[in-house]
């Protein structure tokens, strides 16, 4: 057999099992994350830390080890939260745990959100909570999104799923 035609044959095997591989599909169905709980807490710098508490939910059969995260919080249109950890508990197969992150406010983005509520006060709102979870696994970074309601009362601020 010459060079060129076992040079050939190894780039159509080679291609063959790369195909095959790709077309290989572990079911996965993409992680719920929840906002449990929003806390300011105190902070020595100038600019407020605030503690929330994500619910993160597996619907799948295989653990999600969490190499880091990477969140932000929007409130009513303004990015006021953000934050990234890298010690984050694995979440079980079909399980659920509650991660607790602290966040840094944006001071700009505080400024705006405040006048817009002395400008018009409101009761409750509305926030949006992303992240992008690195599960260190062959799927790459899961990125997943919330939306829900901060109810603003007299015992502190609660939330409200949508």
């Amino acid at each position: 057999m010459s060079r060129f035609n076992l040079t050939k044959y190894t780039i159509l095997f080679l291609t063959l099992l790369i195909s095959s591989c790709s077309s290989l599909k572990i079911p996965f169905d993409q992680p719920k994350v929840e906002v449990v709980a929003l806390k300011a807490v105190p902070s020595s710098q100038a600019i407020p830390n605030f503690l929330i508490t994500l619910r993160v939910i597996n619907p799948n059969a295989q653990a999600i080890n969490i190499r880091g995260i990477f969140y932000t919080v929007n409130i009513e249109g303004y990015d006021l939260l953000s934050g990234v950890s890298n010690d984050i508990p694995t979440v079980e197969g079909y399980a659920e745990t509650n991660i607790e992150l602290t966040a840094k406010a944006s001071l700009i983005s505080g400024i705006r959100l405040m006048g817009k509520l002395v400008q018009k006060p409101l009761d409750a709102l509305n926030y949006t909570v992303t992240a992008k979870i690195d599960s260190g696994s062959i799927m790459g970074a899961i990125k997943v999104s919330h939306d829900g309601i901060l109810s603003l009362d007299n015992t502190g601020t609660t939330t409200k799923q949508r």
